[in-house]
């Protein structure tokens, strides 16, 4: 019920509050719905994408890639 209404909240007020949410804590933010994962991708890729490191392997380096075609990174 609180759900549906916390979602009618302009997508300006949404961003605010997905840029308050701790790092740490972010990725459960995302797993509530799509909505929230859209509302929050700038600011996860900007809080736990930043520093990234990879190995040069196949595996490794595809994830890369693969993080790379997302249209928000």
């Amino acid at each position: 019920r609180y759900a549906k209404k916390f979602l009618t909240l302009p997508d300006e007020l949404l961003i605010k509050i997905s840029d308050k949410v701790a790092p740490e804590d972010l990725p459960n933010f995302r797993l509530t719905c799509k909505t929230l994962a859209n509302i929050s991708a700038k600011h996860f890729g900007e809080k736990r994408l930043a520093h990234r490191r990879f190995i040069l392997t196949e595996y490794s380096l595809k994830g890369l890639v693969d993080m790379t075609a997302h249209p928000v990174f």
